[in-house]
């Protein structure tokens, strides 16, 4: 199953919904996200965002990712995780893409900031055979 999950994820990253809270209010985001063989998904931001302070305050997630607007029947995962600051610059080096050069000057950039979610749990959502399968971390 979490195979089935991986794909989902392109190599070069994914399109996904993050939501964070900040006090009693929740927030959605896209964010590229990039996924490892043990489906921790890492995304990088800017270290000023409004996200970085939500999620030092409450590192509690969730985000979407898969899914296609034109065709309800492809799988989409939820995932429910928690979040930590990544600050290991060969880390950084490694999943650096060519998208952040719009953003930061690289890796190194005191303003680049790299997360990882590591989820607990995965709902792996098969609309065409209305179903849903659990991942358990």
């Amino acid at each position: 199953m979490k195979d089935q999950v991986r794909r989902l994820f392109d190599d070069d990253g994914e399109l996904i919904v993050l939501g964070t809270v900040e006090g009693d209010t929740p927030f959605v985001r896209y964010m590229i996200g990039h996924a490892d063989d043990d489906l921790n998904v890492y995304f990088a931001t800017y270290r000023g965002t409004r996200k970085v302070s939500q999620l030092e305050a409450n590192p509690k997630v969730c985000f979407v990712v898969g899914g296609d607007p034109t065709d309800w029947r492809k799988p989409y995962a939820r995932f429910f995780g928690t979040c930590e600051r990544v600050d290991d610059l060969e880390m950084k080096k490694k999943l650096w893409r060519p998208l952040y050069a719009n953003f930061f000057s690289g890796p190194e950039d005191e303003n680049f900031t790299l997360f990882v979610i590591r989820p607990e749990k995965v709902e792996f959502m098969l609309p065409a055979e209305n179903r849903v399968e659990i991942i358990e971390f």
